[in-house]
């Protein structure tokens, strides 16, 4: 396991990350570096690797020091999104979620979805294995009852503001 960091030699920004596998051609996975290699190529970037352990802990903790000493946030220097250690949900517990939830929700009102669209979804969702497990099987409506106000019930709990387990 190990604390590595990407620069990209165009324009000197670099990217700190976290790798739990000994894989010399692992190149990160942030958003912002995704974007940085199709815009400048792949070959434009090098790696280095900051610091090694065999500790997870001390790699998250590790991983946060790296970005926070090499300031990796600051958009001008780094594509690091996040302060790093724990994976890189930035919307669980953002802020400004209800904003971010409104805007969003503004954008799909209206939508139109072609039969275009429709089947591209259609095609990008075989091989979703989530829900093979339970295509064709048959439930009786006193089960598939069950999971609806099980269903009502969980959502009802979240409005209210408890958390769902």
């Amino acid at each position: 396991m190990y604390v590595y960091k990407i620069i990209n030699e165009v324009n000197g920004k670099i990217y700190v990350g976290k790798h739990e596998f000994d894989d010399p051609d692992y190149m990160g996975s942030g958003k912002l570096l995704r974007r940085a290699f199709n815009k400048y190529g792949m070959e434009n970037f090098r790696k280095e690797i900051l610091y090694r352990t065999d500790d997870k802990q001390d790699l998250a903790e590790k991983e946060r020091h790296y970005i926070s000493e090499l300031k990796c946030q600051d958009p001008t220097i780094g594509y690091n999104i996040t302060a790093g250690g724990d994976g890189g949900d930035t919307l669980t517990g953002n802020p400004d979620m209800p904003e971010i939830s409104r805007k969003i929700s503004e954008k799909m009102k209206g939508r139109v979805i072609t039969e275009e669209h429709s089947a591209n979804l259609s095609e990008a969702s075989k091989g979703n294995t989530n829900a093979k497990a339970h295509r064709g099987r048959t439930v009786s409506p006193e089960w598939r009852k069950k999971l609806s106000e099980a269903s009502k019930a969980a959502w009802a709990r979240k409005k209210s503001g408890e958390t769902i387990s």
